[in-house]
């Protein structure tokens, strides 16, 4: 998952075949190419890269979900996270209320707990 002169976007050979007849692969589809504008807004010279490099960040994060506490309900994946041998601590924004908060878990967090009612 490199950018590379012959390769300036880092493409490699796949088929989701298996999973394109879902709105919810179209729609986050979409939202890549959204979050990809905005972060040239932010940063115009942003390297392929480290574009890559968030994309795998965020994708991996998503096993960490944790509930806001003032929300209850809300459930956010962390903006940021620390890896210390087997821990891993998260940093989180509410989107609702703007509340912060870290937490602290298992490197080896189950990947099949996740629900996906994040967001």
């Amino acid at each position: 998952m490199t950018a590379s002169h012959e390769n300036p976007t880092g493409i490699r050979s796949f088929d989701h075949h298996e999973f394109a007849s879902r709105p919810e692969y179209w729609q986050t589809s979409r939202a890549i190419v959204r979050l990809r504008r905005a972060l040239i807004e932010v940063k115009a010279d942003l390297p392929q890269d480290d574009w890559l490099q968030i994309l795998h960040d965020m994708a991996c994060a998503v096993h960490f979900v944790d509930g806001c506490p003032g929300c209850i309900e809300r459930r956010e994946v962390p903006y940021a996270a620390a890896v210390d041998g087997g821990s891993v601590t998260g940093g989180y924004q509410c989107q609702r209320c703007g509340h912060r908060w870290t937490c602290t878990w298992s490197a080896r967090s189950p990947l099949t707990w996740f629900d996906g009612d994040a967001a």
